[in-house]
């Protein structure tokens, strides 16, 4: 309930929607998925996030794209991780 706090989370989700719908526009996938420990705050800061996609005056690329919180925190990591393990055989 602290509106400093509130406004802090705000302005970091409209941050993350900007960068969410620049990279939308560019790679245009269909999901999005947000994880690691902050992600458990989503409630606060993903209503910024939609907000923001929804101002986008190119419409097409937003309008299936569904937005996932990861239900495990280190899933970017080992995202990661694989993608370097399936870069080693390509030399």
């Amino acid at each position: 309930g602290d509106k400093a706090a509130l406004q802090v989370w705000r302005n970091a989700g409209a941050h993350l929607g900007r960068a969410v719908a620049n990279a939308v526009l560019l790679l245009n996938p269909k999901r999005v998925v947000l994880c690691g420990g902050v992600s458990r705050a989503a409630k606060y800061f993903l209503p910024a996030v939609k907000s923001v996609l929804k101002t986008q005056s190119v419409k097409t690329p937003f309008k299936n794209l569904k937005i996932i919180i990861s239900k495990e925190d280190n899933a970017g990591g080992a995202g990661a991780a694989l993608y370097a393990l399936s870069k080693t055989n390509e030399i």
